[in-house]
């Protein structure tokens, strides 16, 4: 996991130093597996210096796996 998304991070950064990179997640599905994967990316995305991670379809979510988000971010 971590490979890849630095390996697509990677190519957003060799654009140029100027290049914002905002990251947009899907925290359901086969996108993440559960709470500590999402941590685990949004760990990466901050190494790369993301300056940020957003999340989508998070209305596709149970209310009760709404607190992976939160607790990823502040991870």
């Amino acid at each position: 996991m971590r490979s890849s998304v630095l390996a697509f991070a990677t190519d957003l950064l060799d654009e140029g130093a100027d290049t914002l990179l905002a990251v947009v997640l899907r925290p359901v599905g086969v996108d993440c597996d559960g709470p500590a994967d999402l941590a685990a990316k949004v760990a990466v995305l901050r190494e790369l210096g993301a300056p940020e991670v957003e999340c989508y379809d998070y209305g596709l979510m149970r209310l009760s796996s709404l607190d992976r988000i939160g607790a990823a971010l502040r991870s």
